[in-house]
């Protein structure tokens, strides 16, 4: 992906991810601008894993690596504090997504080969929202 964003569009994208799994709360908080929310412990978790995880890397929390663990190969990376939580939090490293060999492409999805000749895109313009000053 970076490679082809340095090529099209002359930037590269270094994030880092977590990911955690469990029970979840979603709602609109506030009041007359209200907002969409998701609350709850896997959210703060996965917030935390972000913060830890270098660019390229993605890190699991232990309840989504159990769930997901036949699919893919991770490594334990131990039990490490986590902002905002009293004790220590397993985490797992993905390594690899091994192939399913039953995997198909999406509908209407086209091979890059078959769309080398469409110009770069621009990415759209995008105005920023900011906060009303108090």
């Amino acid at each position: 992906m970076n490679r082809r964003s340095e090529d099209e569009w002359g930037f590269r994208l270094d994030v880092g991810v977590g990911v955690a799994s469990g029970k979840v709360v979603t709602g609109l908080v506030g009041g007359e601008r209200a907002e969409l929310a998701v609350l709850g412990d896997p959210v703060n978790i996965a917030a935390r894993l972000v913060a830890q995880a270098r660019s390229g890397e993605i890190l699991l929390s232990a309840s989504t690596y159990q769930r997901v663990a036949g699919s893919i190969r991770g490594e334990l990376l131990g039990m490490r504090p986590v902002r905002g939580r009293s004790g220590e939090v397993e985490i797992y490293r993905l390594m690899v997504i091994p192939p399913r060999p039953e995997a198909q492409p999406m509908p209407g999805a086209r091979r890059r080969s078959e769309d080398s000749s469409a110009a770069p895109r621009a990415l759209p313009d995008r105005k920023r929202r900011t906060a009303p000053a108090a």
